[in-house]
């Protein structure tokens, strides 16, 4: 190609980029802009090494003062002003955020794992909170489920040797 199309590239998810050899080439070479959705995710892009200049941040958040909300009153102008088409709009884009607002709600089982060595599936009982503008890191702490007490124990280990010595009697050699 003479003229090879300009990319950019947008990153807006919060886990860190692969190391791979193909995201390395996306990110590095492919794309002439990286527009990332904050400044945490700007550092995961610089830390797989795409030049500092090719990396633009774009926080998704808004000025409290600039967008302060109106009266009812000054919503209903706004409304009357509009087409339908642009109140239709508006209305989908409102729902969408609401929606997204939503998803985000805490949700106590939201996370569950599977432990493979093991077997099992967890599932957490309290929801996962974190800081936009940090990495997250998992700690799992385990804790073993209480043993048989002493009692339990010698209960089990007589009601073995009972039926060890059941099936003795009953499995015995006929003449001896």
């Amino acid at each position: 190609m003479r003229h090879p199309p300009k990319v950019v590239r947008t990153r807006h998810i919060c886990a860190q980029p692969s190391r791979s050899l193909t995201t390395r080439w996306l990110y590095r070479r492919a794309a002439q802009k990286v527009v990332t959705t904050g400044e945490a995710i700007r550092a995961q892009i610089l830390r797989i090494g795409v030049p500092a200049s090719h990396v633009v941040s774009i926080p998704t958040g808004i000025d409290p003062q600039a967008f302060a909300p109106g009266s009812q009153q000054e919503a209903k102008q706004l409304i009357e002003r509009n087409s339908a088409e642009e109140n239709a709009v508006q209305s989908k884009l409102v729902e969408r955020l609401i929606q997204q607002q939503e998803a985000v709600a805490a949700n106590p089982a939201a996370i569950r794992a599977s432990v493979p060595e093991q077997g099992r599936l967890l599932t957490f009982t309290r929801s996962l909170q974190m800081d936009a503008f940090t990495d997250l890191h998992i700690g799992i702490r385990a804790t073993p489920v209480a043993a048989a007490s002493g009692w339990g124990r010698i209960g089990v280990l007589a009601g073995l040797g009972l039926l060890l010595a059941i099936s003795l009697r009953l499995f015995r050699p006929s003449g001896v």
